[in-house]
């Protein structure tokens, strides 16, 4: 639940962040250098900083809350899965291939189909 929490708080100071930086770019007349020349360079690197710290500390916190995406199983990982899709026709059990010859092999029944 804490990283839950704390990713939450992320977003929310990272908003706060992207916000700060709209408000201070909206004053700005930019110049033909691309810097602010109302309130100053200084004001306008504060505002870039702001706003690039804000998408990182949102990105993070988006990471925290977000689950992490597991990869998908491999066949080979799950013993007890029949993922071939072959059943016994007697009891119903999944088949197991049974070397390289083409037969499927019924552990239940103990037989080969």
């Amino acid at each position: 639940m804490l990283p839950r929490r704390s990713g939450l708080v992320a977003m929310a100071i990272g908003i706060v962040l992207f916000a700060i930086t709209v408000v201070l770019l909206a004053g700005c007349n930019a110049s033909s250098s691309g810097v602010c020349t109302r309130l100053g360079f200084g004001v306008s690197v504060l505002a870039i900083a702001a706003g690039l710290g804000g998408a990182a500390v949102f990105l993070v916190g988006l990471r925290l809350v977000l689950p992490a995406v597991t990869p998908p199983v491999l066949a080979g990982n799950c013993p007890g899965v029949n993922w071939s899709g072959a059943y016994c026709y007697v009891c119903g059990q999944g088949l197991d291939r049974a070397g390289g010859e083409g037969r499927w092999y019924c552990h239940r029944c103990g037989a080969y189909r």
